[in-house]
């Protein structure tokens, strides 16, 4: 697997958000000059920071913003329509301030193999900027009353401030909502410095601090916190994060309005409870709460009053040369409802609170995004609803919550969404909103996603609540860091979310080190039926490699299982727990609800999702766990051809029901003839004794996992 490394647009970008080079060099980038013969002819318009809206945009006289770009492009294919070989868009290098939302639409739309193309000049040079740049020589040492609230002697002499209004800040509401692990309802400003995300004033300063947690009944839920700290928090606006009950729901209390604490009782109150799950008992809570001047005391931390409008920062070294910046923009950058044809190309993304690309398009949008950088942000990168939507070449870090989220295509008519996630590098994501916020969500029928480098994360890598879709060729390793019931690759629940398949991955280091859980690598949980798991490599996996809780019509072939505990387990819920017994019950069950509303299932289109089994439940309306054909029963699942090396449980008919088939599953205690097993390459020689063991099994060549060279159009 080779790293998707940005090192030399990193240092591009460096450069470049130094200055601005003028408009007239863009006729220099190749393929823009319609007679050279490198593409059809077509229009160009140019933009530069130095440039003027009111201008015609040519390479003498270039347009400033892209709301310019996209007006000048919309009026220009009113007067003419659409060139051959499309219209470009050329940004020079430099730094584009994003302050307002930009709308496509579809009269922005570029034509099927003439589309309009967003490019920057410069691969990495042209940066879209959500936040304020803070000038170091704004900083001073903290006064005042400020400076008596912090605890920390040595902090106060370290911690500055600065005036965010004289800095040029013009959002410093703080209109942060209640939130749960399911929802992000909004983004705060954050504080980054040289890209990196600072930390919001907190305690514990490092990782997560266990109490207790008590429920009152008819009263506020709360948590019981140090008594000497309780006086000290009381007299602030302090919030909270934290997973009140499992360490896969986390809580995010990030408004006044919903905590406080209570400096007699010594506690912390959850004024609008804990969310989708209520504290029972004395139950165990790890959280950390933030906001909190008085806790100002770590390098790297910070703390903004919303009310004096004082950014208080205590700065690892001095600010001097450092860049400093506070994102401002609140809204979605580039909404693209209806727009069709259009790609961008080649750009930085940095300081974004909300998605950066969202909307919808019910169509064939074929929208590109390609060779970009997302960087230091609260929301998504991409959000994008439509078909034939492509993201590739990217990389996506330093993010509050997730990556890409993908929806599309039509389960009750088997119509392929037909968008594709590859070959991009997806890390040090979820950093902010830690759960259910993956690199990759896909929803609805007909995704692609391969070859894309996926790590560093607390919670999942993949989640698809979608049909007829491969997730293939990716290296996903070091995420579920923080969470035990949970996957790197994870869907479940749905009978309809059938015929994919996930093949040819590398997963490895799927380990909780915050709470010592035991996170899958790849989850079909809670009666996921009709899908096809082959020739994956599962390696260092603290929970199971592959489990299957319940559901019918699973293929579990040909992977590669080291380093597990448990390689594979199919367990029974469907008739073995009482909540998904009541789940897949005729006729109320939630997922035959889920059924009824989403698939025209008696037209057997969906053969995997509603074979004639279930048919056949609901004609007759029987519901017997003893029956082979009961919707609960994890039958018609095979087990095949798989192989297990070094430590851990042998393959066991204990870890999966009797209705499942099971053969040709070998553990080895010894090398079978890996390529090279200890530097990661898993596949076989030709002289491999598995070869001989195990009858049709298929090589995996490592050779193929992983990020590739640059995708071509």
């Amino acid at each position: 697997m080779k790293r998707f490394l940005y090192s030399l647009t990193a240092l591009l970008v460096t450069v470049s958000c130094l200055c601005t080079v003028s408009c007239t060099e863009a006729p220099d980038v190749p393929g823009t000059d319609p007679e050279s013969g490198d593409k059809p002819a077509g229009m160009t318009f140019y933009v530069s920071p130095d440039g003027d809206d009111s201008s015609d945009g040519t390479a003498d006289s270039p347009l400033a913003t892209i709301e310019g770009a996209r007006n000048a492009v919309r009026n220009y294919r009113k007067e003419n329509g659409s060139p051959d070989g499309g219209i470009e868009v050329l940004f020079a290098p430099g730094v584009y301030k994003v302050n307002t939302k930009t709308e496509f639409t579809s009269e922005d739309s570029g034509e099927e193999g003439g589309p309009v193309v967003y490019r920057s000049a410069q691969k990495g040079g042209a940066v879209f900027d959500g936040a304020v740049t803070i000038d170091p020589s704004l900083f001073g040492p903290v006064s005042g009353r400020a400076k008596d609230i912090i605890q920390d002697d040595q902090a106060r002499s370290k911690v500055l401030e600065a005036d965010l209004t004289e800095a040029g800040c013009w959002d410093l509401d703080d209109t942060a909502e209640y939130q749960t692990g399911w929802v992000c309802h909004s983004y705060r400003q954050e504080l980054y410095v040289d890209g990196k995300r600072q930390t919001v004033s907190r305690w514990p300063n490092v990782g997560y601090d266990t109490a207790a947690g008590y429920n009152e009944g008819e009263g506020c839920p709360y948590l019981v916190i140090p008594e000497e700290k309780a006086v000290l928090w009381s007299k602030e606006k302090v919030r909270f994060f934290g997973y009140p009950v499992y360490d896969w729901d986390s809580l995010n209390l990030g408004s006044p309005s919903s905590a406080a604490v209570d400096a007699e009782r010594s506690v912390f109150l959850f004024l609008n409870g804990t969310g989708y799950f209520s504290i029972q008992g004395a139950a165990p809570v790890d959280y950390f709460l933030y906001n909190l001047l008085c806790e100002l005391d770590t390098p790297g931390e910070y703390y903004w009053d919303t009310e004096s409008g004082k950014l208080y920062w205590y700065p690892d070294g001095t600010p001097d040369g450092k860049k400093i910046s506070f994102s401002q923009f609140a809204g979605q950058w580039f909404l693209m409802n209806g727009v069709s044809d259009i790609s961008f190309e080649g750009f930085v993304f940095e300081n974004g609170r909300a998605d950066i690309f969202s909307g919808s398009d019910t169509g064939n949008a074929r929208i590109i995004i390609d060779s970009c950088v997302f960087r230091d942000m609260g929301g998504y990168p991409v959000n994008l609803t439509g078909s034939f939507i492509t993201v590739k070449n990217c990389e996506m870090y330093e993010l509050g919550a997730g990556c890409i989220s993908l929806t599309g295509g039509v389960l009750n008519d088997v119509k392929s969404a037909g968008s594709v996630v590859t070959n991009n590098s997806l890390h040090d994501y979820s950093q902010t909103y830690t759960v259910y916020n993956p690199a990759v969500t896909l929803s609805g029928y007909g995704f692609t996603v391969s070859h894309n480098e996926i790590f560093n994360a607390p919670h999942e890598g993949i989640a698809f609540n979608c049909g007829g879709s491969v997730i293939e060729y990716n290296y996903i390793h070091d995420v579920c860091l923080q969470t035990s019931d949970a996957g790197a690759v994870y869907s479940g629940r749905r009978w309809d979310w059938s015929e994919n398949i996930i093949r040819y991955n590398f997963i490895e280091n799927v380990t909780d080190r915050m709470f010592g859980g035991t996170p899958h690598a790849i989850y079909l949980d809670d009666c996921l039926s009709g899908q096809r798991c082959y020739g994956n490599i599962l390696k260092n996996i603290a929970g199971c490699a592959l489990l299957a809780g319940g559901g019918k019509y699973n293929r579990i072939e040909n992977n590669i299982f080291t380093g597990t505990s448990y390689p594979i387990i199919w367990d029974a819920r469907g008739i073995g727990r009482e909540f998904m017994h009541d789940s897949v019950t005729y006729p109320d069950g939630y997922m035959w609800q889920c059924l009824r509303s989403n698939i025209d299932y008696l037209s057997e289109m969906q053969r995997f999702a509603v074979p004639l089994n279930l048919l056949m439940v609901e004609q007759t309306g029987l519901s017997m766990p003893s029956r082979a054909d009961d919707p609960g029963t994890p039958t018609y699942g095979i087990i095949a051809g798989n192989l297990l090396y070094g430590d851990g449980d042998p393959f066991s008919d204990d870890t999966y029901p009797v209705t499942v088939v099971a053969y040709d599953n070998i553990r080895y205690t010894s090398d079978p003839g890996f390529a090279g097993a200890d530097s990661g390459d898993y596949s076989l020689r030709e002289n491999s004794i598995v070869f001989r063991d195990i009858p049709g099994f298929e090589n995996i060549d490592c050779s193929k996992i992983g990020i590739i060279e640059q995708i071509p159009d």
